[in-house]
């Protein structure tokens, strides 16, 4: 079984490549990371206090350069990308 701070762990050293389905059923592939050469620092826009929810990670998807989550629990499969990933 997968856990939110195992996949963490491994998207601030890796590219990974995470299949998962959606809310609405449909699966989705993205590339994405947390590694802190690659991810924008993130800039609050308000003073708003939002608690981490422990069922979503968030990420940053290197094809769409935005940050997207997925609920852990709806990972289908994950693969760190092999060196030469070309951004």
């Amino acid at each position: 079984m997968t856990t939110k701070n195992s996949l963490r762990t491994l998207l601030k050293e890796h590219i990974v490549t995470v299949k998962f389905k959606k809310q609405d059923g449909t699966e989705r592939t993205m590339k994405c990371t947390l590694l802190s050469d690659l991810v924008p620092v993130y800039e609050k826009k308000t003073e708003r206090i939002k608690l981490e929810n422990e069922e979503t990670l968030a990420v940053w998807d290197l094809e769409k350069k935005a940050f997207r989550s997925f609920k852990v629990d709806s990972v289908i499969d994950y693969h760190v990308v092999e060196e030469g990933y070309e951004l």
